[in-house]
């Protein structure tokens, strides 16, 4: 994420991010994501009433980061830099 990403990150997800990676998602409890978030178990299950949609959430929340990365990465197309990273990771030019 660029900087000051997390800033916009719901704090629910990012408590949910942090949990899922050090203990797995299966062991992760909802009452566990509250407290670490530091919100009511009620305030929690409004908005992620169940742990896929937390996941949910993280996803379209990592989906929309990697795009405005993207996006970023192709107004600098002409990077050379830029363009050799495309080029090894995608096998192809920026443009």
């Amino acid at each position: 994420m660029h900087d000051g990403a997390s800033a916009r990150i719901d704090p629910i997800l990012l408590a949910a991010a942090e949990l899922f990676d050090r203990l797995g998602y299966e062991k992760v409890r909802l009452r566990d994501v509250a407290a670490r978030s530091h919100v009511s178990k009620n305030t929690l299950y409004r908005r992620y009433p169940h742990k896929a949609a937390l996941l949910g959430g993280l996803v379209e929340t990592f989906a929309r980061e990697f795009a405005l990365h993207l996006t970023a990465l192709t107004d600098r197309q002409h990077d050379p830099g830029v363009r050799r990273m495309c080029v090894d990771v995608c096998g192809g030019g920026a443009g």
